[in-house]
């Protein structure tokens, strides 16, 4: 696929996590960020993000807001929603934090199978994939919500790369 399946020249991705106010977000933003920076092509790459259990309308997590500012990223308009039909119907490509979240996605929607991945697993050789789950900071100490951060920010460039070399350039 060299471009999208609903818009020539557009390209969707969705980033999912369990409920959609942590990590999906963050990731989300800071792939988005990527994309307007680092990127290359001229087709148009949209971001965005769901829950596999996520509750319509739920704002982003304090602290994930707080880390994102850091990092010149706002979430102050992230409401969460669910990952449904719709969301299912308009993806290109579906990355998730955790290997429970690609199983169940495949389950619903087995006509994305080739479309989801984790984010670790993503444009790596299986043999490479040491880990496949992201794990969630959600309640947890602020030391957890750096190593998260950390984790995301590196692997945002090396997915932009990954979708850009797959997708938007055929290679």
């Amino acid at each position: 696929m060299l471009f999208g399946k609903n818009k020539k020249n557009q390209f969707n991705v969705v980033i999912v996590c369990h409920a959609n106010i942590t990590r999906s977000p963050f990731f989300a933003a800071l792939l988005e960020k990527q994309f307007e920076y680092a990127s290359s092509s001229d087709r148009k790459v949209t971001i965005s993000s769901a829950g596999v259990r996520a509750i319509k309308g739920a704002s982003a997590n304090q602290i994930i807001s707080m880390v994102a500012n850091l990092n010149q990223l706002s979430l102050a308009r992230h409401r969460s929603r669910p990952f449904d039909k719709s969301v299912a119907k308009s993806a290109d490509l579906v990355l998730t934090m955790e290997s429970y979240q690609r199983d169940a996605i495949l389950e619903e929607f087995p006509e994305l199978e080739g479309q989801v991945f984790t984010v670790l697993e993503f444009g790596r050789r299986p043999e490479v994939v040491e880990e496949y789950d992201v794990s969630d900071p959600t309640g947890k100490d602020a030391e957890d919500y750096e190593e998260f951060a950390q984790l995301a920010l590196k692997e945002a460039s090396r997915v932009q790369i990954a979708i850009e070399s797959k997708y938007l350039y055929g290679k």
